[in-house]
């Protein structure tokens, strides 16, 4: 065995799960991130379905993150994945 001062980090399953969900919620909310350009640019509305849909997409990204944080077993983190609600 070599000495060094290397560290190395394993990540777990709630890790991974919290990066998947954070992935879908960037993934859906690309799609309408050019309405958002848009209002920057060029000073033009968000249309309020548009702005219900990304809240309702970070919302549940939110709750999720907590759900994952929150599980002590397997068993309880397949019931969150499997509970998932994206409304995008």
């Amino acid at each position: 065995m070599v000495d060094t001062d290397v560290q190395v980090v394993t990540h777990g399953l709630k890790h991974t799960m919290i990066n998947q969900v954070k992935h879908t919620a960037g993934t859906m909310l690309a799609q309408t991130d050019w309405y958002v350009t848009r209002k920057a640019e060029r000073s033009m509305d968000i249309p309020v379905d548009v702005i219900d849909q990304r809240t309702a997409v970070r919302e549940e990204c939110d709750r999720l993150e907590v759900a994952i944080a929150n599980v002590s077993t397997v068993e309880e983190l397949i019931a969150v994945m499997n509970n998932q609600d994206w409304k995008g």
